[in-house]
């Protein structure tokens, strides 16, 4: 049985058990952080809120650590169970770490001599952050940013929505399939970012295919 990227609930890992089947487990081991922490929270009396999307895989794998005692939202407009004395404030993994901050400030406000205990523990990706600040560096450089995975990929979702606030025209695609010749018109210089899962193969061919729009580009306008 093998878990992905995203992780599993502890009832899976139980039934694997149970069944003595054998187990290849690639859950990330930020993914896995977090519901380590999900669970230590919860042992430690905490109702657990998470900032992120509940239908998203991840999120479902680390709310199943928390044994009931946790939910999933992404507005700080969110009511606690009555029984619940202490908050742990938590996110998915591929949030942006701002706006994790800023939601985890405003519940925290709201529940402010409300609760015996606030906890905030941020368990976003440090390397998704990094991502994020890389691809804001690469929009100040560039007229054009193409960002290349998944359009179910959460992280690349907001990979992309990143590059638009720029003000940058931005373009997500899955694959070079999809890359337009006139997307360079008027336009000097290109930007290739990806999310995290993307393959190297799959981005490689997106700035080859740019490159041969670019020479095809530079030839017109040498005949003209």
């Amino acid at each position: 049985v093998a878990i992905t990227a995203h992780g599993a609930g502890e009832e899976v890992y139980s039934e694997i058990r149970r069944r003595g089947l054998r187990l290849v487990d690639t859950t990330c081991t930020i993914v896995r952080r977090a519901q380590q922490t999900a669970a230590k929270l919860v042992d430690e009396g905490y109702f657990v809120i998470v900032y992120g999307e509940a239908d998203h895989p991840e999120v479902k794998g680390i709310l199943s650590w928390t044994a009931g005692k946790g939910i999933a939202t992404l507005t700080p407009e969110v009511e606690l169970p009555e029984e619940a004395r202490k908050m742990g404030i938590i996110a998915q993994t591929t949030k942006k770490p701002e706006l994790f901050a800023r939601f985890a400030q405003a519940l925290a406000e709201r529940y402010t001599g409300k609760l015996g205990e606030i906890r905030i523990v941020d368990t976003t990706c440090p390397e998704t952050g990094r991502r994020y600040q890389a691809a804001r560096e690469l929009a100040a450089k560039v007229d054009l940013l193409v960002v290349v995975g998944s359009r179910t990929s959460a992280n690349t979702r907001k990979l992309a929505e990143t590059c638009r606030e720029t003000g940058v025209p931005t373009h997500h695609i899955e694959s070079a399939g999809e890359l337009e010749p006139g997307w360079l018109a008027g336009v000097d210089l290109v930007g290739v970012t990806a999310g995290a899962s993307t393959p190297d193969d799959v981005i490689a061919a997106v700035v080859d295919v740019l490159h041969r729009f670019g020479d095809m580009k530079d030839g017109s306008r040498d005949r003209g």
